[in-house]
């Protein structure tokens, strides 16, 4: 796997900022649903501003991910994609915010 200044794009300032604050602060959640015929699929999501921004920051590194892959670097790509979605890394941002805490809990 190629070093993460390649392709992480949650160790962008701007990231890492947002990050922080969801951590602290975790955005809201909504349900959504899609219909296929007789099948129908829900899921929940994060929404609001620091999301959106989370997500256009992803897609700006994924776009440079994509080019450097047209340029024959496939690992940057393929790094970028392994990172997983916006939700992931927000889910596990949350996740650690929440065991720092529970640990400075149970260490006091």
């Amino acid at each position: 796997m190629p070093p993460p200044s390649l392709h992480d794009w949650t160790r962008d300032p701007r990231a890492a900022a947002l990050l922080a604050g969801i951590a602290a602060a975790p955005p809201r959640c909504e349900g959504r649903h899609r219909i296929y015929g007789c099948v129908r699929e829900d899921w929940h999501e994060y929404v609001g501003p620091a999301v959106d921004a989370l997500a256009a920051i992803r897609d700006d590194h994924g776009e440079r991910a994509l080019a450097r892959a047209h340029a024959g670097d496939r690992r940057a790509m393929a790094g970028w994609i392994a990172l997983g979605s916006v939700h992931d890394v927000i889910d596990a941002a949350i996740a650690a915010a929440r065991a720092a805490a529970a640990t400075m809990r149970h260490a006091a």
